[in-house]
């Protein structure tokens, strides 16, 4: 059961957004967003843009950091909760599967462009049935939990498919058809 709405004028929905914040936030976030691509792309990483953009972030990140903890009656991010234990484990379990997800697309990028000597044009098309099949399931997840009011089925039933889905990588050679890789992305 959700707590009922407060009632709040528009100057305490503007003190809520917590401005200092913000201003702070954004633009952190924008210089480590331009720093990490242009590193050893468009930019040495010893170059004065790089340089400066990490530089930035950190300083900006810093000035978040110190900003939430002086802004303690209702910050965007309590730091209390940091000392919760629940909250590294699931934050380390949501890394690991990101990370496992990235592997996969990025190795079946790879297979298609070097195996099936595609262009990477085409190797993205041929990925569109784990990117859409992930964007479904997700939908279809977040429903089920707001309707049931429990993840933890969800949980365990991703990392299983995960799994199964690795495994079914092993299956790709030379000369599978389209149907073979474009089922095995389905996990």
């Amino acid at each position: 059961m959700s707590p009922k709405p407060v009632a709040a004028t528009f100057k305490d929905c503007m003190k809520r957004l917590e401005p200092i914040g913000t201003l702070v936030f954004m633009p952190a976030t924008v210089s480590i967003l331009l720093a990490l691509p242009w590193g050893g792309t468009t930019y040495a990483w010893k170059d004065g843009n790089v340089i400066a953009l990490f530089v930035l972030f950190s300083l900006l990140k810093s000035s978040f950091i110190i900003t939430q903890w002086w802004i303690q009656d209702d910050p965007t991010d309590p730091l209390g909760v940091f000392k919760i234990r629940i909250i590294w484990s699931r934050a380390l379990y949501h890394f690991s599967l990101g990370a496992s997800f990235f592997f996969f697309i990025y190795y079946l990028l790879t297979w298609f462009e070097a195996v099936q000597g595609v262009s990477a044009i085409e190797s993205g098309k041929r990925t569109l049935p784990m990117l859409i099949g992930n964007m479904v399931g997700t939908a279809l997840v977040c429903s089920a939990v707001m309707i049931i009011g429990y993840y933890a089925p969800f949980v365990i039933v991703a990392t299983m498919l995960t799994c199964i889905g690795g495994g079914s990588l092993t299956l790709l050679n030379t000369s599978v058809s389209p149907a073979t890789w474009s089922s095995s992305q389905e996990y």
